[in-house]
């Protein structure tokens, strides 16, 4: 009996390890994956620059920090929650001529704070692919975390040589005090 025990919790434990493997990081060594950024920052000639990021805000200015995840550059950026509905910072880049396929977008952040849920709607990253003026966007949070932490996004994008994909990550929304997301790393790639 206690065999079949010891048996049944190596399977569990090796089931959920594989479930969790895939979630939160690109495979660097596939040779047929197609990287459009590959571990980009804000480092730039020895100081900071956006590389190719659009930064889009409200109420708020640039705010590069000397703060980056381990093995990136030296700066991050730094998104400010707002405090007004409908408002937030956010940093996009876009791309045309892409193939179709699926495609994962991967940065690295942290947060000043960590808030539930009720008091600060988090920040979050979202691929847009516009074909013909229409948009069509698919989002997920990212955790808050006192440290830095990756995250992933996927999408299985049919594209024409003429559609528009846009990365964004926007800052999140709080709603009793501002909790700034650092951000940098960020990895954009075709998966084959």
């Amino acid at each position: 009996m206690t065999k079949l025990l010891l048996a049944i919790s190596c399977i569990a434990t090796i089931a959920l390890a594989s479930c969790k493997s895939n979630s939160t990081s690109l495979n660097p060594n596939t040779s047929d994956t197609s990287f459009i950024l590959r571990n980009a920052n804000f480092d730039s000639a020895g100081t900071h620059g956006f590389n190719g990021w659009t930064f889009q805000h409200s109420l708020d200015t640039v705010d590069f920090e000397q703060d980056a995840p381990p093995g990136s550059g030296t700066w991050g950026f730094k998104l400010h929650s707002v405090d007004f509905p409908y408002q937030s910072d956010n940093i996009t880049q876009s791309f045309t001529n892409l193939t179709s396929g699926v495609y994962e977008f991967t940065l690295w952040s942290h947060t000043k704070y960590v808030f539930p849920d009720s008091i600060f709607h988090p920040a979050w990253i979202s691929i847009t692919k516009i074909s013909g003026g229409v948009a069509t966007t698919v989002r997920d949070s990212v955790p808050n975390s006192l440290t830095w932490f990756p995250t992933t996004l996927l999408d299985t994008l049919t594209l024409l040589d003429s559609d528009i994909v846009t990365l964004e990550v926007s800052s999140g929304l709080a709603i009793i005090h501002g909790n700034p997301n650092t951000v940098d790393n960020f990895t954009f790639a075709k998966l084959p």
